[in-house]
């Protein structure tokens, strides 16, 4: 078990040998997408980090790292405000291969949150994920909507039911970060970074 201590400097990003994979939840644990990143890492070997959106909630036993985006201004972050805070966290502080959706912003489900993840890192978004495993030639077969596929190396989940492993949920020690942490500025997290854009009014 890893733990990580509370540190603000976050201008070396933590790296680890091998397959990262990062679980984004609240503080209430969805087990559907805890249960697939334990998957992902029981297949992979991988390492797998969990990041709480708050200053508090259950990261996972099996975890190696857990972050909490601990921030006062991050609070009522819409999709867009939730997705900027996500990638800010994954290119900066923990880069990582895949990423498991487990929580939805205040306005917006796991599919369009990862969906906005994968566009701000360059990843392939994979949409109701309700099965994960491992072809002969290592590559990742995925059972999305009732038909197998397979997906690239780095990839972001929204999963939809299955039968996943169990994941243990435990309240762990971490790494609380801030909008400095991420490189984000104020206008671009929580309520002032989630304001609906009104393109036509019609009276």
């Amino acid at each position: 078990m890893i733990i990580i201590k509370d540190e603000t400097d976050t201008k070396e990003a933590e790296s680890y040998e091998g397959v990262r994979i990062l679980l984004l939840t609240n503080g209430n644990m969805n087990g559907d997408a805890a249960g697939a990143a334990l998957r992902l890492r029981n297949i992979t070997r991988g390492k797998m980090a969990v990041a709480i959106l708050g200053h508090s909630g259950e990261s996972l036993r099996e975890a190696d790292a857990t972050y909490y985006l601990d921030d006062p201004v991050f609070a009522d972050s819409d999709c867009r405000a939730s997705g900027r805070i996500s990638v800010a966290l994954i290119k900066k502080v923990f880069p990582c291969d895949y990423v498991v959706c487990g929580t939805s912003s205040a306005e917006g489900s796991p599919s369009s949150l990862a969906a906005r993840i994968a566009l701000g890192c360059d990843m392939e978004s994979v949409f109701n994920v309700s099965g994960i495993d491992r072809s002969d030639d290592g590559s990742l077969r995925i059972i999305q909507n009732g038909t197998e596929s397979e997906v690239s190396w780095k990839a972001v989940f929204s999963v939809s039911g299955g039968r996943w492993p169990e994941a243990v949920a435990e309240i762990r020690e971490g790494r609380h970060l801030n909008r400095i942490d991420l490189g984000l500025g104020v206008f671009s997290v929580g309520a002032k970074g989630s304001k609906v854009l009104i393109s036509k009014e019609v009276s």
